[in-house]
């Protein structure tokens, strides 16, 4: 006779159990919005844990969103409740739009002369062929960057880079819209990576932290790459599903 065996769950691991301590404190006002939390050395006195632990616990409250690292400024409490994961699930390029509208672009800066290629695409032709346009979105109706991406564009289509934080959506409409190209494929890679130095800084995060790097390539019916778009974001926050099907929609054995 088989013999069920209860089901145990997983005891958290040391780090968790912190920040779940801390998270508790926060929530009952003990470290209320605008206020410090203890420094890393603080929490290693006062838990008994080291560095690494103490770190850990930190960037997962950081993670969740109730608190900000700043470097020289110490941990700040920024909200009282974690904030709610941003996912999407894509299929379709319609479903990429969605997700496109659905969050407001800003435009950091334009670089209109490439010193180099970027080395985490290869962009075809020469650096002269190409622009780039630094971004970043923010879930509306809030101020805080979300995302950062780098979006290179063929300078034959500069004239959009006026209308890139005019218009809701991606950048690859206006490519259709604007310039009369038609967006037949887009392929997406994506990778763990951590954040460039100038990224990290400006979505409030250090350099050495985690991302998640995704690069994708937008073309026309013809194969020619029209823009590449190399977008960073905090892993913890995004969650990106495909759904893969057979085209035929047979399901073949062979005998």
């Amino acid at each position: 006779m088989t013999q069920n065996t209860p089901k145990t769950t997983p005891k958290p691991t040391l780090y968790q159990s912190i920040s779940d301590h801390l998270l508790e404190m926060i929530r009952d006002g003990h470290f209320p919005v605008g206020s410090k939390l203890p420094t890393e050395m603080e929490l290693c006195d006062q838990f008994g844990v080291g560095r690494h632990t103490a770190r850990e616990a930190v960037r997962k409250l950081t993670d969740l969103g109730v608190v900000e690292r700043r470097r020289r400024a110490g941990t700040t409490v920024v909200r009282q409740h974690p904030r709610a994961q941003f996912g999407v699930e894509l299929e379709t390029t319609n479903q990429l739009q969605r997700y496109l509208e659905a969050t407001d672009l800003h435009v950091n800066k334009i670089v209109m002369d490439l010193a180099k290629m970027p080395r985490e695409t290869a962009l075809e032709g020469v650096p002269s062929d190409w622009f780039k346009v630094e971004t970043y979105r923010c879930v509306p109706g809030t101020k805080r960057a979300i995302s950062w991406t780098d979006i290179y564009l063929r300078k034959e289509y500069q004239s959009i880079a006026e209308h890139i934080s005019t218009k809701p959506g991606g950048v690859y409409p206006l490519l259709e819209t604007q310039c009369g190209e038609v967006v037949e494929v887009i392929e997406m890679e994506i990778s763990a990576s951590r954040f460039p130095p100038r990224v990290g800084r400006f979505l409030q995060y250090e350099a050495a932290d985690p991302a998640l790097l995704i690069i994708r390539s937008f073309r026309n019916p013809a194969g020619k790459l029209l823009e590449v778009a190399v977008s960073f974001y905090p892993p913890y926050e995004f969650r990106y599903a495909t759904r893969l099907s057979r085209r035929d929609g047979q399901h073949k054995t062979r005998s």
